[in-house]
């Protein structure tokens, strides 16, 4: 009995093998199906990567194009600013050229030299004010050309993200508006000069030293200035001690044009022996008289049609009736 219980267990245990089999066949199968799922997945995955990339690229690239196209607006605002503020440039070297010619005719108008003067000196610094505007505005319009190149090369190269671009495009366009105010400002507030006339000419009275000595007196005591001027430049005579020379100085702003017969002799070998360029031009003289002599000139003329002025050495003036 003990050897058939033996029997039954051994076949018992040789039946399981099969079974067994089995078994380890589905489970090979599952794990396979598992691999082949996460493989699947992972394709799908490396599947969709490029594509994202496209999507993105194709993004970044549309709003690169939009960049450059605003790049290009501002680009031709900068340069409708530019020719602006040039045009503005030349109608204030006119302005200016007929400033110059009105006071080389305010020479000798004694009644409203006073109002004159005023009226000068505020011209000439209104110039100088919107000259040095003009540059300002000239140079911040060259500065935001230079960098909105900059930007368009970016923005094609790609270097820069869109953000970043955009950043740089809004400080350029605001720069823009700042100054295309000012060039609107500027363009619309009137010259000082268009509503300044020259009084008229004086008429009848001839003005002159009453010698040559008498002029080189004053000068010399530094009472009459005595300038060389061509060209929008002048030079003032010095006269020490009877050594004459001439300095370049700023443009008087009114004097009383001279023959250049009546000049001393000595003053006029001095600028043919300064070695500048007016010595070989034909230039015009003038004097800057003392407040007494030009009020003397001034009570003289009045109520009078006409006659000669002398100035004496003392810078007294004397009236000669013709």
């Amino acid at each position: 009995m003990m050897r058939r219980g033996m029997r039954g267990v051994y076949r018992g245990a040789g039946a399981n093998p099969a079974g067994d089999t089995d078994a380890l066949q589905t489970d090979v199968m599952r794990f396979l199906s598992v691999l082949a799922l996460c493989l699947m997945a992972v394709f799908a995955l490396v599947q969709s990567l490029p594509l994202q990339d496209t999507r993105t690229a194709a993004r970044n690239s549309d709003a690169l194009q939009s960049l450059q196209a605003q790049i290009s607006v501002q680009q031709r605002r900068a340069a409708d600013l530019q020719a602006q503020l040039q045009q503005l440039a030349r109608q204030l070297h006119t302005t200016r050229a007929s400033a110059a010619r009105a006071e080389q005719e305010l020479a000798s108008a004694e009644q409203t030299l006073h109002a004159v003067t005023t009226r000068t000196r505020q011209t000439r610094t209104e110039h100088q004010r919107l000259s040095a505007e003009l540059s300002v505005l000239e140079r911040r319009v060259s500065a935001s050309r230079t960098q909105l190149a900059r930007l368009e090369q970016r923005a094609r190269r790609g270097t820069d993200s869109p953000g970043t671009v955009q950043r740089q495009l809004d400080e350029q366009r605001r720069t823009l508006d700042e100054v295309e105010q000012r060039v609107t400002a500027t363009a619309g507030s009137p010259s000082p000069a268009a509503d300044a006339e020259p009084p008229p000419p004086p008429t009848g009275f001839t003005l002159r030293f009453a010698s040559a000595d008498a002029l080189q007196r004053l000068v010399r005591a530094g009472r009459v200035e005595l300038y060389a001027m061509a060209d929008k430049h002048a030079w003032r005579l010095h006269d020490d001690n009877g050594s004459a020379n001439l300095r370049p100085s700023a443009f008087p702003r009114w004097f009383h044009e001279m023959e250049a017969a009546t000049v001393p002799p000595g003053y006029r070998a001095a600028l043919a022996g300064s070695g500048s360029a007016i010595a070989e031009a034909s230039p015009m003289w003038g004097v800057q008289l003392p407040t007494g002599t030009r009020q003397a000139i001034e009570r003289l003329s009045r109520g009078t049609s006409g006659g000669t002025l002398v100035i004496g050495a003392d810078g007294g003036v004397s009236l000669e009736r013709e």
